[in-house]
């Protein structure tokens, strides 16, 4: 894909992001942005990962679509959601990116190479948010994938399995 179609896709995403806000009242202090998850097609992983903003360098990853809205900034009854990335053991190649409230990422590797944390999400479910779930998938081999989804059921993927609630995300 050449960067300026890129590029423009990547606007396209923002755009129905910034677009689609909530129009609730927020509680004091929140910005939204959107979450935004995409996977890998490269090489056969589809390894999902949720970002605000993906990095130029990682263009085998496509948009998958929103998982709504965390805060840039700091609220009330909030925590950050930081991104981690989980090595493979034995497959070389293969890692797993996942988001966890945990800074330091369930013993697992903080990933701080293009930004910070993903943003600030509720503790408990207030007006105009919802779960934010974290699925796992475990693709065989010692290889896994994690995923968020605002869907309990981990939108009905076989052989995966909802690990946590994550906070809740403004939608």
């Amino acid at each position: 894909m050449t960067k300026m179609k890129r590029l423009a896709t990547l606007a396209a995403a923002l755009l129905a992001a910034v677009s689609a806000a909530p129009v609730l009242a927020a509680p004091p202090g929140v910005n939204y942005q959107g979450l935004l998850r995409y996977y890998n097609t490269y090489d056969g992983s589809h390894d999902h990962w949720t970002v605000v903003i993906l990095p130029t360098h990682h263009e085998n990853f496509k948009l998958q679509g929103g998982v709504g809205f965390a805060s840039s900034t700091e609220f009330e009854g909030s925590h950050l959601l930081y991104t981690c990335l989980m090595l493979s053991d034995n497959i070389t190649n293969r890692a797993d990116f996942f988001s966890s409230e945990d800074p330091a990422c369930e013993g697992q590797q903080r990933y701080t190479y293009h930004w910070g944390p993903l943003g600030y999400v509720a503790n408990t479910q207030i007006a105009g948010t919802i779960p934010l779930y974290r699925c796992l998938t475990n693709k065989g081999g010692g290889y896994y994938d994690h995923f968020d989804t605002v869907h309990a059921d981990c939108e009905g993927i076989t052989q995966t399995v909802n690990e946590k609630v994550l906070g809740y995300v403004f939608y």
